[in-house]
């Protein structure tokens, strides 16, 4: 994890009246779960960025049943060892896969992830939010991961910008929802092993409700490449917050 660094848009040269800022409260705290459910893609688009934007989405499930989010505490995970330097992790459903966080008053940084044959650890942690933020704002980072999957070892690095691009209010079929922050965030990495390297381009919008860990909605556009081979995907997914 390089210091990241800010820039603040040319969009930004005013303040905004009532704009919400991207702080620490976002970040969860023990016990706290979401349920993620998947959509289908079908003409589901971001829309504009700006102040005070209203984006009304009329979304299609895909899923039936949500899959179930929690945040832990590391040293009740069957992993902790691995990770001692984190204070914070996530259980994804039944225990297969946890993620580990190392949080402070000014950023979230993944340090490492676990689960179906595969270890993840971040020599260069990836800052996934920065606090404060505020509208306009934009943060770029790099981070460099070590890889054990299932008997091969490789190295990914990379780089995200991300930037505060939006406020307003978010309506999912019918339901609304007030002071919300748009974040859009812009990926690279390249994973190095065998004779081609396997890069990744992603580009993925964030709704979130400011002051609390509620992460709302996330449409991610992302493109695999590999020699010869190239493949596009598109993931729409709508959480439901399930523990207060």
């Amino acid at each position: 994890m390089h210091t990241p660094f800010l820039i603040i848009l040319c969009f930004c040269t005013f303040n905004v009246a009532g704009q919400p800022i991207l702080d620490s409260t976002i970040t969860p705290t023990f016990g706290y779960s979401y349920g993620v459910l998947n959509c289908d893609t079908a003409a589901v688009a971001p829309g504009l960025s700006g102040a005070n934007q209203y984006w009304n989405f009329l979304l299609t499930y895909s899923d039936t049943t949500a899959m179930t989010i929690t945040y832990v505490e590391p040293g009740n995970t069957p992993h902790a060892s691995l990770f001692p330097n984190t204070n914070l992790a996530v259980m994804y459903p039944n225990g297969i896969v946890y993620s580990y966080y190392l949080t402070d008053a000014d950023s979230m940084a993944l340090i490492g992830t676990i689960g179906n044959g595969n270890v993840g650890r971040f020599t260069d942690p990836m800052v996934e939010r920065m606090f404060p933020l505020v509208y306009g704002e934009s943060y770029t980072d790099s981070f460099v991961i070590g890889q054990e999957s299932n008997g091969i070892t490789f190295e990914a690095r990379g780089t995200r910008t991300v930037t505060y691009d939006a406020f307003g209010t978010l309506t999912i079929n019918g339901i609304s929802y007030q002071n919300v922050i748009r974040l859009h965030t812009v990926e690279d990495n390249i994973a190095e092993f065998g004779e081609q390297p396997t890069t990744v381009h992603s580009d993925t919008y964030e709704w979130l409700t400011a002051g609390t860990p509620d992460l709302l909605l996330r449409i991610t556009n992302s493109i695999y490449s590999s020699g010869l081979t190239l493949n596009r995907f598109k993931t729409v997914a709508a959480t439901t917050h399930l523990v207060d």
